[in-house]
């Protein structure tokens, strides 16, 4: 179950932080798995980052990347942690 605003959709919010420091001037990188995070793929995309669909999901996406579960997810996660 998601709670949120009347009118106010995960794109909206991420629009939103963007705007706010620490991540103003910065690229947002995304990762989802259900059909209201299409909204924030679209938006980081929008504003020069990327998405990544997490999971073996059958329909069409905005996310230009896809991991197969969220293990492979948390995996790369540390990978480009572990970069830094």
């Amino acid at each position: 179950m998601e709670v949120r605003p009347r009118g106010i959709d995960k794109g909206a919010a991420l629009r939103a932080l963007m705007e706010q420091p620490p991540f103003a001037g910065r690229t947002p990188l995304v990762c989802g798995d259900d059909l209201t995070d299409e909204f924030a793929f679209e938006a980081a995309a929008a504003l020069g980052g990327a998405a990544i669909l997490v999971g073996e999901v059958a329909r069409p996406s905005v996310a230009a990347y896809a991991a197969p579960d969220p293990a492979a997810m948390r995996a790369w996660l540390a990978e480009l942690a572990a970069a830094d």
